[in-house]
């Protein structure tokens, strides 16, 4: 069951990816850049929201939906779709780095990734990640980064290989059941 949040992240990640595109185009490369990273971000962090269900769970008065901050961050979206209750989760990262993000998802996940893209571009995805760095953060402060940076083809590679793995994941890739909450 989709929630809405995960699909929300891909979807802006997309039009991130686009506009990125358009900016490539008029020749301008630092916000193309800078988009095409924050891009790549944005599709790693749409499939690391967590849905949570509860199947018959009583509606609170009037609620549809609602949103709320964690603690420590992130964000927490609850709908009630028919008798079921619904939580998608997404932590707070604290971060731009690519690796990171990418480490944080479950093995199957990151295995899965690492041979599509091996498959597809004959290159290591981790090796990839961890060369390209934080792109939205170096692109978006360059004037402050001593060394140069290459790898626009990797940045390129890397956006159109996430658009596409995100959107085969259907945005299902975490389930777990509801706890017992007093709330509900």
């Amino acid at each position: 069951m989709q929630t809405g949040l995960d699909r929300a992240i891909y979807d802006a990640a997309k039009q991130y990816h686009r506009a990125a595109q358009l900016l490539d185009k008029l020749h301008h490369t630092l916000p193309y850049l800078t988009n095409l990273g924050f891009a790549i971000e944005l599709y790693i962090k749409c499939m690391d929201v967590t849905t949570e269900t509860r199947l018959d769970a009583p509606a609170g008065a009037n609620l549809m939906s609602s949103v709320s901050i964690p603690a420590g961050g992130g964000v927490a979206i609850d709908r009630v779709v028919g008798k079921s209750k619904v939580k998608a989760v997404l932590r707070k990262g604290n971060t731009h780095s690519l690796i990171r993000m990418f480490n944080r998802h479950e093995e199957y996940l990151k295995e899965s990734a690492a041979n599509e893209y091996q498959e597809k571009y004959q290159s290591n995805l981790v090796d990839d990640l961890t060369t390209i760095g934080s792109p939205f953060t170096y692109w978006r402060y360059y004037y402050e980064n001593e060394s140069s940076h290459t790898g626009f083809r990797l940045l390129e590679n890397l956006a159109e290989f996430f658009l596409e793995f995100a959107d085969k994941q259907d945005m299902q890739i975490k389930s777990v059941p509801i706890e017992d909450d007093p709330e509900v």
